[in-house]
């Protein structure tokens, strides 16, 4: 639906264009709006208007930092909406070795990005724990990604006995950030979740 959005969005602001108030009016309504949407996939919307209205030059009234910072996030939403190939990573197990999220063998990919430290992450666990164990057997994997990193890390490996998430979940971290995971899912806050067809495509 974020594709007849932005048809409908493309379609209003050719119609005022040329009333530049109206036009202004409009163009930062809905950056905003999709900006703080909690509904999934609108973040498109927002990358559809920072993209080709913000980072093209025409919303002149804005300050160059405030464009920057608005065409940064659209960079890094980018590559992960809903429809896109997610992008893989090559995680470390318990042990220290390798783990890569393509070789999961599984219909559908539940990617989940946690911190031993997150209260978010400790209310979802037992949801997260019950999903994987009801859906195991129906081609669904949960691959967890724990992203405390440097010295905090060997925190996960306790958090992930605490929270049951043994032989339930991949349990998988990166300390180093190697996999440049933070990045390339934009994991600014946690838990994060993408749910992954067998093609890795975002659903």
């Amino acid at each position: 639906f974020p594709i007849h959005d932005n048809m409908a969005l493309d379609f209003i602001y050719s119609k005022i264009q040329k009333n530049e108030e109206v036009f202004k009016y409009f163009l930062i309504h809905f950056l905003n709006l999709y900006a703080k949407s909690n509904i999934v996939g609108f973040d498109a919307c927002y990358v559809h208007i920072a993209k080709n209205y913000y980072c093209v030059g025409m919303a002149p009234w804005s300050k160059k930092e405030d464009i920057e910072k608005i065409c940064d996030n659209a960079n890094r939403l980018d590559p992960i909406l809903i429809g896109k190939t997610a992008p893989n990573i090559v995680v470390k197990d318990r042990n220290g070795s390798p783990v890569n999220m393509y070789q999961t063998d599984a219909d559908y990919t539940v990617l989940f990005f946690w911190d031993p430290e997150c209260s978010h992450c400790k209310k979802s666990a037992p949801f997260m724990v019950e999903f994987a164990e009801k859906f195991k057997n129906r081609g669904v994997s949960v691959f967890a990604v724990c992203t405390a990193i440097g010295e905090k890390a060997g925190d996960c490996w306790k958090s992930v006995d605490e929270k049951g998430f043994n032989d339930i979940l991949i349990n998988t971290y990166d300390p180093m950030l190697a996999s440049r995971f933070k990045t390339l899912y934009d994991i600014r806050t946690t838990p994060q979740i993408f749910i992954l067809n067998r093609k890795h495509e975002i659903l």
